[in-house]
């Protein structure tokens, strides 16, 4: 599986936590055991670990729309290489900010980054990405940007 679709998962997994409600405010905070396997930078297997701890509310405005901003981050987060027992710390942010209008244009952005940190700096890598869209009131896409970068160093 390629670190950008662990990256991918690991956003998705938490937007899915952060549903939109048409009440008025809604906070969800929740602590969830999670864990993916994914190959370093010198391709060795690593298995990761921790606790993904997402944080959204949501509000509805004016009866007009519905403002919903979602962070995701990994807590307590490790990885231990399968082949050569190394321990690496991996970091995640990803924060998603949507406000769907009953009757105009919806928008979407989401960034995250992910890094892993190897001891000594030797198999580190980064990736980063940013995805918007804009859906306009005839659920037709017009506005869409999807860019990202990995970064291996050491």
């Amino acid at each position: 599986m390629s670190r950008l679709r662990i990256a991918a998962a690991l956003c998705a997994c938490a937007a899915l936590l952060a549903v939109p409600s048409t009440a008025s405010a809604a906070v969800l905070n929740e602590r969830i055991p999670f864990e993916f396997e994914f190959p370093s930078c010198s391709g060795e297997t690593v298995l990761g670990s921790g606790i993904l701890h997402v944080v959204a509310r949501s509000d509805e405005v004016d009866g007009e729309e519905i403002f919903v901003a979602q962070h995701a981050n990994l807590q307590n987060f490790t990885g231990v290489g399968q082949t050569s027992g190394r321990t690496y710390r991996i970091s995640q942010t990803a924060n998603t900010i949507t406000h769907p209008r009953f009757s105009a244009a919806t928008p979407l952005t989401l960034m995250t980054t992910l890094r892993v940190i190897a001891p000594g700096g030797e198999d580190d890598f980064q990736l980063f990405s940013l995805f918007h869209q804009t859906v306009n009131a005839n659920g037709e896409t017009t506005v869409f940007h999807n860019t990202g970068s990995l970064e291996c160093r050491g």
